[in-house]
């Protein structure tokens, strides 16, 4: 059996595996579970490692690579330190680094042994932030207080990693608070990690602040979201990797990633073997042999090195005692399916045990914990089922499962490309999705049909006048179609006039320009037909030759008979002798057979006119005539 088990390093993240193998002796069994069972008089070999097993300092190669600060106070640099393999950082190849004691490294060697900066005033990139340097975050600390800082290069090339920590590094000012973590630099990939332990949060100084990344210079740099000034955050068992845009040199990858950072300090021979209720290990190193006289628990135990919190790392096995072994098997269906339990077809989730003899020769008591896995949800709705030839039906899916994929169906048949949320359909026929679990559970939904209904054809089929005055009546004709409706525009053209929902309608035509037809099928499509009618100021003015102004109502005044668009600018009258007697005095009604301004009524005569008008477009006519008084 194994369990895995993340071990911590400041400054650089690796996970170890801390692994328990049960065997019988004889014959060996690795058991595929944490907890085993054994028949009585049988004994139980154990084992477990970690792997690799370095200590701080020691590489298996050289001997060499790594060390603890013992000598870095309060916002200074370390001594310049190697990093034993050459790494990569914004485009730069690079071997040595020094370590900053308010928790970041840079590559900037001539800083070694020089003052490191710990106000933060500004968001990064800028000139207040530390250059060229992995930040894990840059914040102030005071290791002169206590904690360890300490750093290795572990493995084999080409897959070296090098590895810093702050461990248990009180926070400045808040002494009474620490912080521990790990910056993992990896040989070839040039990838960047970090994963903090503990980051507390320290308000009454520098205002908490802290700035999580990478920084090339005043400009550039990649910071985790939420991590850059003016923010105060916290963070506990947090893992980031930066990886290098193999594109841009001045590009990282930014992405959350499991809290693992590297056991320091330890190896195989540390581990500690306990027997459930005994204080004192029962053996050291990574094999015990056990003949438990009862059902009992064995720990493997391991503690890390240096003061990072003091943590100890287990890994637990039940061995139950008795006449009878027990094993268990957990597995999951589709719902709708039904598993085999030695020969018992079950299907509702929950817990069943079968007994059989195993090859050891003790009865097997095997546990079923059987579960479910959800069927993807293929509710289906469409936002129409009858649509016109050229329109399109969306049909979607209500609730998608994201962890589902789709393909849509037309009579039962795959549409190829069709696999998103929804499909839009312009084909006639029965519709359906075919959802796919990353399970692979399978179900299929209901079917939408959708019904592609013929289109309707607009067409203006005559005009009664093409080119006419503005403001004459033209008759338009729409093609009949059966139960049709029409609709005539724009209601400039159609206001003045009824019929305008009618297949024959009447236009007041305003001017040159365009009128619409849109016609409705008994399905509801539409289309749509234009044509142009061509409009001009018609100027020709009409002018009676004779009134009568007896008051009776009937021919009383003498005027011009306008147009639309035409007006009166002036309207004289004259008598034989020339004399003026009538000077539009009533624009709105004309010369209304007296002398003006005195009233007296004109004698039964002929008299002269001049009319001057304006067209629609303004321009100004003039016309002369003579007009027979009748009385």
């Amino acid at each position: 059996m194994s369990k895995k088990f993340l071990f911590f390093l400041l400054g650089v993240c690796f996970s170890y595996s801390l692994s328990a193998q049960t065997s019988y002796d004889p014959p060996l069994l690795t058991t595929p579970v944490d907890d085993t069972s054994i028949c009585q008089g049988q004994s139980l070999h154990m084992h477990a490692e970690i792997s690799p097993s370095n200590p701080i300092g020691v590489d298996p190669g050289t001997g060499e690579g790594g060390g603890k600060i013992d000598d870095l106070t309060d916002d200074v640099f370390s001594g310049v330190v190697d990093i034993g393999f050459t790494f990569n950082f914004y485009g730069v190849d690079y071997t040595q680094c020094v370590i900053s004691s308010n928790n970041y490294i840079t590559f900037n060697t001539g800083l070694a042994g020089s003052y490191s900066g710990w106000s933060i005033t500004d968001a990064a990139p800028s000139t207040n932030t530390p250059a060229n340097s992995i930040m894990c975050p840059w914040q102030d600390i005071n290791p002169a207080l206590g904690g360890v800082v300490q750093y290795q290069t572990i493995g084999e090339a080409p897959n070296r990693v090098f590895i810093v920590e702050y461990c248990s590094i009180p926070m400045f000012s808040c002494t009474d608070i620490v912080f521990s973590d790990q910056i993992k630099l990896f040989e070839g990939s040039n990838i960047i990690e970090t994963h903090i332990i503990e980051k507390p949060l320290c308000e009454e100084w520098n205002d908490g602040l802290a700035i999580h990344g990478l920084s090339k210079d005043d400009d550039i740099a990649h910071i985790v979201p939420g991590r850059n000034f003016p923010e105060a955050w916290m963070a506990f068992n947090d893992g980031y990797r930066f990886t290098p845009d193999p594109d841009d040199a001045d590009n990282y990858f930014i992405e959350a990633i499991p809290y693992s950072p590297f056991l320091m300090n330890v190896t195989n021979d540390d581990i500690e073997w306990f027997e459930e209720g005994n204080p004192y290990p029962i053996a050291t190193g990574t094999d015990v042999t056990v003949t438990p006289s009862g059902p009992t628990y064995y720990i493997a135990s391991i503690t890390s090195g240096g003061d990072c919190n003091g943590v100890t790392y287990t890994d637990t096995i039940h061995v139950d005692f008795n006449a009878i072994f027990y094993d268990t098997v957990s597995t999951a269906i589709c719902q709708g399916e039904t598993y085999d339990f030695y020969g018992t077809p079950v299907y509702q989730p929950g817990q069943y045990q079968a007994t059989v003899t195993s090859s050891e020769g003790c009865d097997t008591v095997v546990t079923l914990y059987l579960t479910n896995n959800p069927l993807p949800d293929v509710r289906i709705a469409a936002n129409m089922t009858d649509i016109c030839e050229g329109e399109t039906a969306t049909i979607s899916l209500t609730n998608p499962t994201n962890s589902a994929s789709y393909q849509w169906q037309r009579d039962d048949a795959d549409i190829s490309g069709a696999t998103g949320h929804s499909y839009g359909a312009e084909v006639a026929g029965a519709y359906r999705v075919r959802g796919t679990t990353n399970k692979g559970c399978i179900d299929i939904s209901k079917k939408i049909t959708i019904v592609v209904n013929p289109p309707a054809v607009a067409e203006i089929l005559s005009i009664s006048e093409q080119d006419v005055c503005i403001g004459d009546t033209v008759k338009v004709s729409a093609a009949p179609g059966q139960d049709y409706r029409y609709h005539w525009a724009p209601e400039a053209y159609f206001r003045y006039t009824s019929g305008f929902l009618q297949q024959d309608a009447d236009a007041v035509v305003p001017g040159t320009g365009e009128i619409y037809l849109t016609a409705t099928n008994s399905f509801g499509c539409q289309d749509k037909d234009t044509a142009v009618l061509l409009a001009h100021p018609c100027c020709d003015i009409y002018t009676p030759s004779a009134f009568s102004p007896n008051g009776d109502g009937l021919n009383d005044f003498f005027g011009p008979l306008l147009r639309p668009g035409q007006k009166i600018v002036a309207l004289q009258v004259f008598d034989r002798k020339g004399r003026q007697i009538y000077n539009n005095e009533n624009p709105q009604k004309g010369w209304d057979g007296r002398y003006h301004p005195n009233g007296e009524d004109a004698a039964q005569d002929v008299y002269m006119y001049r009319l001057v008008y304006t067209c629609t477009d303004g321009q100004v006519f003039e016309t002369k005539g003579d007009i027979t008084l009748v009385r």
